[in-house]
């Protein structure tokens, strides 16, 4: 009988570190702080910003002969801490994990977010999270996000890159080259980064469990009774 408890306690044991193990998540947190941020991080070029296995650059523009799509490592004036600018005349920035593996995307601090279109309107900005080539998220920004700490949800929660840009003009496109785009800029800051959410389970996993602890029950029930 002891034997059966412990072999009951080891299986329950491993459902309480199975789900303890869903929740586990180191932190990253990207402040461009450490190293400093350069003044541009040109994409075309190949020039990439790289803190604690993650990294940052920008998205070329389509007219990949001549890339010029850029973001700015820049100064908040209201904090003192380096902050990334994209600014008008980028098609749009990326983060991924320097290894290549998945990630959840948490959060980032906006201080800036103005997509006031100077001829009228407005613009929004677009963060778009990918796994394998296949878009699993997206969250639409208006300037209401300047000022605050914007969170992502699950929907980021197990992504491989995460891209975002300015809608008008679109992805990898020329803000300056629209007519009234030309003063688009978003800051980002502390971009959190943690270990990615592995995906829920599937029905037949925990069918399996309750089988194997049914199992451990019927056989304690057994021997009981064979005494």
């Amino acid at each position: 009988m002891p034997k059966i408890k412990n072999t009951m306690l080891a299986m329950s044991a491993l459902l309480v570190v199975f789900h303890l193990g869903q929740a586990h998540a180191d932190t990253v947190i990207m402040d461009f702080d450490t190293p400093l941020m350069p003044a541009a991080v040109f994409g075309g070029f190949g020039g990439i910003h790289i803190e604690d296995g993650f990294e940052t650059t920008s998205i070329a523009f389509n007219d990949l002969a001549n890339p010029t799509s850029h973001i700015h490592g820049a100064l908040n004036l209201g904090t003192g801490s380096r902050v990334s600018q994209l600014e008008a005349d980028a098609g749009g920035a990326i983060f991924r994990a320097t290894s290549g593996d998945n990630f959840a995307f948490t959060s980032w601090d906006m201080p800036t977010l103005d997509t006031a279109v100077t001829t009228g309107g407005v613009s929004n900005l677009h963060v778009v999270g990918f796994d394998d080539g296949a878009q699993v998220a997206e969250t639409i920004l208006t300037s209401a996000a300047a000022g605050t700490t914007v969170s992502f949800g699950a929907a980021f929660g197990n992504v491989d890159l995460v891209e975002y840009w300015f809608e008008l003009p679109g992805r990898g496109e020329d803000p300056a080259a629209g007519v009234g785009l030309l003063n688009l800029l978003a800051e980002v800051d502390n971009v959190t980064f943690n270990d990615a959410i592995p995906a829920v389970p599937e029905p037949e996993t925990y069918a399996m469990l309750l089988v194997g602890l049914g199992l451990v029950s019927f056989a304690a029930n057994r021997r009981r009774t064979h005494h």
